[in-house]
């Protein structure tokens, strides 16, 4: 990865961190996630041009949500899992934790 591509990284993680009034982790020696650890919410924070099949599957619920005009999620699970991950908008999702 270049360094130009881990600062964008970084910048985004500070831009996520502020939308939910916490603070950027960075580098800690261990695998932890991208805001401080005594945040709620374990979040990870992706900023990347590569999607593969998720995007897909994001572009398709954005699409049906801005046809039907309501909010989306998109649920996946993947055949080996018990638990179902979602993803929507976030926009959408600061609505739902601001309230």
């Amino acid at each position: 990865m270049s360094v130009s591509a881990r600062n964008r990284g970084k910048a985004e993680e500070r831009r996520i961190a502020r939308l939910f009034g916490s603070r950027r982790r960075g580098p800690t020696g261990y695998a932890d996630s991208d805001l401080e650890a005594e945040f709620p919410l374990s979040v990870s924070v992706k900023n990347s041009s590569r999607y593969g099949i998720l995007g897909n599957w994001v572009e398709e619920a954005q699409g049906f949500g801005r046809r039907e005009n309501k909010n989306w999620i998109l649920v996946v699970r993947r055949k080996s899992k018990k638990k179902a991950t979602v993803t929507c908008d976030l926009d959408f999702f600061l609505s739902l934790w601001n309230d």
